[in-house]
């Protein structure tokens, strides 16, 4: 296979720490001992602040509708008449099954944008439903037997669509959707409730996610930069926390070389061969950790 979509995410999610220089040495002063870490973020907390924005507006509209259709919908359809179900919706969506209606199959539509067939049927008022389908159908085998699926006033862009597609839909009549569907119903508004509001929550923490990852980030950091600039007295401390560091580099480059045959990273480098890089790096580290302390202490900026 081209591409490992676990990988992808990595990259997609990694251009936060990129913005946040995780790639490149971030800053640290020493004082009192301590070593302060300093990792410039312009970006990334705003566009955390953005996105999490997002995710609670779209989302929470879209549970608003799901609470609005689990609070109106029956645990099963209701069994009514085509008037009395065109009636019901005049002030909400209406899950039903219709069965008897005046389907015209021979105005049967399959070129109107938002859907793959539509059947028109007119009420005994002048109202008009419109059936609409995500799959071809047999139209007479369909409509013969009671139909489920989600009532609701029709709106001014299908309506257009439908009279664009040369469909008579008189103007002051009572339009109405019909979207068959057989699991359309309380328990999917219900999930859809559960969904959204955990989209919502994860937009609500996705700031202060953003935070405590920047937090633990500096924290890695400063372990690091520790560990590299660690006078002699606790020079043996730090080889031995480098060794467990290159230890951990080493088993995971092994395992991308042992089970990442037929993946990329980025769509450009096999995983094995960065499984190689990596262990071949963590073996260096564990081999030769006051090699790369004294390497990595030149690359380092310390003021």
């Amino acid at each position: 296979m081209s591409g490992f979509s676990g990988l992808n995410h990595w990259r997609d999610c990694g251009d936060l720490p990129r913005t946040s220089q995780t790639l490149a040495a971030p800053t640290s002063r020493v004082h009192g001992g301590h070593r302060h870490v300093a990792i410039q973020d312009p970006f990334g907390k705003l566009l955390a602040l953005i996105v999490g924005g997002a995710l609670v507006v779209v989302f929470g509209y879209f549970g608003v509708d799901a609470w609005r259709d689990y609070r109106s919908f029956e645990d099963a359809p209701r069994h009514v008449t085509m008037h009395a179900a065109v009636d019901a919706s005049e002030s909400s969506r209406q899950w039903v099954s219709l069965a008897g209606g005046a389907w015209r199959c021979d105005e049967l539509m399959t070129n109107v944008p938002g859907g793959v067939a539509f059947v028109p049927a007119i009420v005994d008022d002048g109202s008009i439903v419109v059936a609409r389908f995500d799959h071809s159908i047999d139209c007479k085998s369909v409509t013969a037997a009671p139909m489920i699926g989600v009532l609701e006033t029709m709106d001014v862009g299908r309506a257009r669509d439908l009279r664009s597609a040369g469909l008579d839909l008189p103007t002051g009549a009572r339009l109405r959707t019909f979207d068959a569907c057989d699991f359309c119903g309380r328990s999917n508004s219900r999930l859809g409730v559960i969904m959204c509001t955990l989209f919502v929550f994860l937009g609500l923490l996705l700031y202060p996610l953003r935070l405590a990852y920047q937090r633990a980030q500096q924290r890695g950091w400063r372990w690091l930069l520790d560990n590299i600039h660690a006078q002699a007295d606790r020079a043996a401390r730090a080889r031995r926390n480098l060794r467990l560091l290159g230890s951990a580099i080493l088993l995971g480059g092994l395992s991308f070389v042992m089970f990442g045959q037929g993946y990329e990273l980025d769509h450009l480098v096999p995983l094995p061969w960065a499984g190689a890089i990596m262990f071949l790096f963590g073996a260096y580290i564990v081999a030769f950790p006051e090699h790369y302390r004294k390497v990595s202490a030149r690359g380092t900026r310390r003021e």
